[in-house]
């Protein structure tokens, strides 16, 4: 069991476990909760709905809401489970806010598939200083995951929200930066792949995210540079599996967003003898 509490207001844990576990004994939370279930079964209710789930499903419980849930894990189940102050999204969901409601919506592999993407990161950074860079990325990371989920929750609920095709879209396109950030990305590419301008691009980016696509794929890129580094990759090589085509750009930007240089940051990962 893995537990991150910070002070953003952001808890994640991922869970795993083989025996019968029946817990439906109903309580609240101050904050939101999202649970997100790779594999099991559970019946859960509140005050108006009792409904049950198996395979991958996801769950929103508003905060302050009475509900329980009672998991039947026998044949196994693995579960990510947030606690979140919706607060701090307030200027990266303006356009697309979370339900006010209890929602609870039915996944296929492909749409867990994109949210594993962005909670794998967010778990890894639970241990991390509290630091503005790692501050924004934990808040953008949580952001792109509802981003992707309430597209889903409202298409299920038959409640075509003005803003979900924008949103559905930016959490494609950040789907195929985390898939090609190796390859020389530009605005222009980007905008061809997915039929759109690169005006509109940018516009749906921010307004959806609050950050550029540019910033974006260099976050990205850095923190992919950061695993390779601390496997013992040169710089050179770094360089290449990470999509800069320059070595000295990519130290800048490493220097930038890191806040050291990437020789530094190899160094202090190496393991000690």
């Amino acid at each position: 069991m893995n537990i991150w509490n910070c002070k953003q207001d952001i808890n994640i844990q991922y869970l795993r476990r083989t025996d019968v576990s029946l817990s439906p004994k109903r309580h609240s939370h101050p904050l939101e909760e999202l649970l997100i279930v790779e594999q099991g079964r559970a019946v859960i209710g509140n005050e108006d709905r009792i409904i049950q789930l198996d395979g991958s499903f996801a769950v929103i419980h508003p905060r302050e809401t009475a509900h329980y849930q009672a998991n039947d894990v026998s044949d196994g189940y693995r579960r990510w489970y947030l606690h979140f102050d919706s607060q701090i999204l307030s200027d990266l969901m303006v356009n697309d806010p979370l339900p006010l409601q209890f929602s609870a919506v039915k996944l296929t592999q492909e749409q867990l598939a994109v949210l594993q993407q962005f909670l794998h990161p967010l778990l890894q950074l639970r241990f991390r200083n509290i630091e503005p860079e790692d501050v924004h990325a934990r808040k953008l990371l949580l952001a792109l995951i509802l981003n992707t989920l309430m597209p889903i929750i409202r298409e299920s609920q038959g409640d075509a929200h003005p803003s979900a095709a924008g949103s559905s879209t930016v959490g494609e396109i950040c789907n195929y930066i985390n898939k090609h950030y190796d390859e020389p990305l530009t605005l222009e590419s980007i905008a061809n792949q997915f039929y759109i301008s690169r005006s509109k691009l940018s516009r749906s980016f921010r307004s959806t995210l609050n950050v550029s696509v540019k910033t974006y794929i260099q976050t990205l890129r850095i923190d992919k540079a950061k695993k390779l580094l601390a496997r013992g990759f040169s710089i050179e090589e770094v360089t290449g599996k990470c999509g800069f085509g320059d070595s000295r750009y990519f130290i800048k930007v490493f220097h930038r967003i890191a806040g050291i240089t990437p020789a530094k940051y190899r160094k202090m990962a190496e393991p000690e003898d």
